[in-house]
């Protein structure tokens, strides 16, 4: 006699695999063809080396792989559970003398053996190869069943996961696309509330929230897609295997109170309606209003976007749950207005200061560290803050008032329209706070003139100029120094420009000190300067690999009259002696606003087409000319200069400001 208390049937399992058993096989023969037989069949040259493999998936054929999985799982999910979205077959399955529970189970060990099944086979032939004498690949046994587990865990996840969507939709067509449009909606929701943030939330750090929260990871779909399963961990591992438990309980539950009328509905649960309704139109907002705001950056557009979305959204909802395009009425209407209202309270609440986002700003004693990027390099900003700042009080006090300055700058809104170009930059701050958690804040486009103020007693600490330039290097053994001279050819940095090598330990250590002196020295106008560099500075730190930059600036008087001396700086710095055939061309501010970002031939051929180049031999105003070379700023009003390196066909191209020469 069979005992009651055996949760599975075994008539119901061996029915399904009969029925389905085709996923199985289809599902090992891929699995087959994707790893062991690409292994077996790659030839070993005699004396090409062996290849070593860190995982199976990037260095096997893991796009193979990875469609293997993100089909056959919802397969087995779809067809082994399909008999529930038609009347007639789930009246004939629950009329079977079997409890609702106990037909749930074994459907569902069915999909499982046939999924779990192909991959141990699979594991047992990777193996049997891997001890192959003359196989062209090398992996270790720890490469083995961290594949067989990721393989195992996703597999199962994405089942179960189809199987949870499966009790809540009447239709296996709707059920295909929810799976999938559920495991991206993970990644795609952040990204999605990342550009709403970035456009509407005042100050939030698109780099510091993307980073550390990583939306790719948490999407299945998602890591398959970009072949990343090799950064599958255990914690990743332990998540899904939660994940699969919850929706296999949730799936069991629903399954026994899912009634068998609901086969064809779109929703199976109406109490699943308004989530349904609310979540499809707070989605639809969202793109259509992303998509127009990037398409046309205009408030009119982005809030026709917001609009439109909501009226597809809505219109989609009602159409799938109706079963019919005839949707109007006025109770669809008064649904709408509801949703809609609803829907814009998501999209505002989270955007405006209620918990204080906006104004926040640490006290100095909540602060451990802290550090400021003002031209976007967000990435070495906080780097070089996580392992080499200290924590300063004056620098955290003046990245404080700046914040402040900053938070009650959005409320006076920008600077009026000016004639000529008014400077802007994008500020990043981040604090590192006493509970060890990170307050980060950005802050694109801001008009210098608006902080100058504050800006000017931050960026001349000790503390920023630390930060910024890196000094400790400047403490350590330093084996070679590089200097590259800075200027433009052909619309880039030259390919060959003039250089110096420094190598005697010495002048080294003399070049370090002196230009750590002018790093720490320098004003906030010695910052601000846009005047083009003479040289960069490559430092080579003893026993490493990797190269420092630093900028010697025009501005360096002491730097500069030591490199004279050394006879190191006409070997770097553009002379007079350096330069033949100079003109020089005076620019349309209007025109060049939005065609001019660097200086190129193409570019000082359209100038010289609309006012007549004027030829410079005069040796003094050359070497002014070199002297006052700047870097180049949209709509500045100036001249643009073209000459020939002696001795060369090297031809270079600058910017100069109106007020610094006067042909």
């Amino acid at each position: 006699m069979k005992s009651n208390r055996f949760f599975f049937n075994s008539g119901v399992i061996r029915q399904d695999l009969r029925q389905h058993g085709w996923i199985g096989i289809l599902y090992l023969l891929g699995l087959l063809f994707s790893l062991p037989l690409q292994m077996m069949m790659t030839e070993l040259s005699p004396r090409a080396p062996r290849m070593v493999l860190q995982n199976l998936f990037s260095d096997g054929n893991g796009d193979f792989q990875n469609l293997l999985v993100m089909v056959f799982p919802v397969a087995a999910g779809i067809f082994i559970f399909r008999y529930l979205q038609s009347k007639g077959s789930a009246d004939f399955q629950h009329s079977l003398p079997l409890r609702r529970d106990r037909l749930f189970l074994s459907h569902l060990a069915s999909g499982l053996i046939l999924l779990v099944v192909p991959i141990l086979v699979n594991a047992c032939i990777l193996a049997i190869v891997k001890m192959m004498p003359d196989l062209a690949y090398v992996f270790r046994w720890y490469v083995l069943f961290k594949w067989l587990a990721t393989l195992l865990v996703l597999t199962v996840f994405m089942y179960i996961f189809t199987v949870f969507v499966g009790m809540c939709t009447g239709q296996s067509i709707l059920q295909t696309a929810v799976v999938f449009i559920l495991l991206l909606l993970p990644a795609a929701l952040g990204e999605l509330w990342g550009f709403h943030f970035r456009t509407y939330l005042y100050g939030y750090s698109t780099y510091y929230v993307d980073n550390s929260m990583n939306w790719s990871n948490w999407s299945p779909l998602v890591q398959l897609l970009e072949q990343n399963l090799e950064q599958f961990d255990r914690y990743s591992a332990f998540i899904y295997t939660g994940l699969s438990c919850v929706f296999g309980a949730a799936a069991f539950f629903l399954y026994r109170l899912r009634k068998t009328e609901a086969a064809t509905q779109a929703i199976a649960f109406s109490y699943f309606n308004p989530l349904f309704r609310g979540g499809v139109m707070v989605c639809a907002m969202m793109v259509a209003g992303a998509y127009f705001h990037q398409s046309n950056n205009n408030p009119g557009w982005t809030w026709f976007g917001y609009i439109a979305g909501a009226v597809i959204g809505f219109a989609g909802v009602e159409m799938l749950l109706q079963k019919s395009w005839q949707i109007y009425s006025r109770k669809a209407l008064i649904r709408f207005g509801g949703y809609t209202l609803l829907c814009a309270l998501i999209l505002y609440v989270p955007v405006t200061n209620i918990s204080g986002y906006v104004t926040r700003v640490p006290d100095t004693a909540q602060v451990e560290k802290t550090t400021v990027s003002l031209e976007g390099q967000v990435y070495s900003m906080f780097r070089n803050s996580r392992t080499n700042s200290q924590r300063d009080e004056a620098y955290i006090n003046a990245i404080r008032d700046l914040h402040k300055k900053l938070v009650v700058t959005r409320a006076k809104g920008p600077l009026p329209h000016s004639p000529t170009p008014i400077r802007t930059i994008n500020v990043n701050i981040a604090y590192w706070l006493e509970d060890g958690s990170v307050l980060s804040r950005e802050y694109p486009a801001i008009p210098v003139p608006l902080i100058e103020e504050q800006l000017k007693p931050m960026m001349e600490t000790e503390g920023y100029k630390k930060a910024v330039f890196d000094l400790n290097l400047l403490d350590q053994r330093i084996d070679r120094i590089t200097l590259e001279g800075a200027y433009y050819a052909e619309g880039r940095y030259a390919e060959n420009p003039k250089t110096a090598v420094i190598t005697d330990p010495q002048e080294i250590k003399e070049f370090q000190e002196i230009l750590k002196r002018e790093l720490l020295n320098m004003t906030y106008e010695d910052h601000t300067d846009g005047r083009l560099e003479w040289a960069t500075v490559s430092v080579l730190p003893s026993g490493k690999n990797d190269q420092t930059r630093y900028l010697w600036k025009k501005s360096f008087k002491e730097l500069d009259a030591w490199m004279t001396a050394k006879g190191y700086a006409t070997k770097v710095k553009l002379i007079p002696a350096n330069v033949t055939d100079l003109e020089a061309v005076l620019m349309d501010p209007v025109l060049s606003a939005d065609r001019y970002s660097f200086p190129s031939e193409q570019e000082y051929r359209f100038q010289t087409s609309v006012s007549t180049p004027v030829p410079i031999t005069d040796k003094q105003k050359i070497e002014s000319i070199l002297e006052n070379m700047s870097i180049y700023e949209s709509g500045a009003a100036g001249y643009m200069i073209k000459f020939k390196m002696t001795g060369t066909n090297q031809v270079v191209y600058g910017f100069i400001p109106e007020d610094r020469l006067v042909p």
